[in-house]
């Protein structure tokens, strides 16, 4: 929890000072929208991105690349995106109180904002 806390802070100071040199991506707006949020992206940093988003719409394999950090994606070279994808998980009662807990910090520092 506190990894979160520190990650979501520093998130939330770069956004702050960055301003208009950041493209705040909302997980759900990229799972609902994928081709919007990529012509967004596309648009923001001046890339073209016609075959990733060739590939989306097809539901073709992406290359992973490089991944620092995260989940399981890391041991992947490559993934499928599906748009609209719901991910159907029942959270434990500690998990739940976790999942508050985190959606507490992200609405105190704003993250509902976007």
């Amino acid at each position: 929890m506190l990894y979160y806390f520190v990650v979501t802070i520093s998130i939330r100071v770069a956004i702050a000072r960055l301003k208009e040199d950041v493209l705040v991506v909302r997980y759900e707006d990229l799972i609902n929208s994928p081709l919007n949020v990529l012509t967004q992206i596309e648009q923001f940093i001046d890339v073209d991105l016609s075959i990733s988003k060739s590939k989306v719409a097809k539901q073709s394999k992406l290359n992973t690349g490089h991944i620092l950090t995260g989940n399981r994606l890391r041991q992947n070279k490559e993934l499928t995106f599906k748009q609209g994808l719901a991910i159907n998980f029942k959270p434990n009662k500690t998990q739940r109180i976790v999942i508050k807990c985190m959606a507490l910090w992200s609405t105190l520092l704003g993250f509902n904002k976007f």
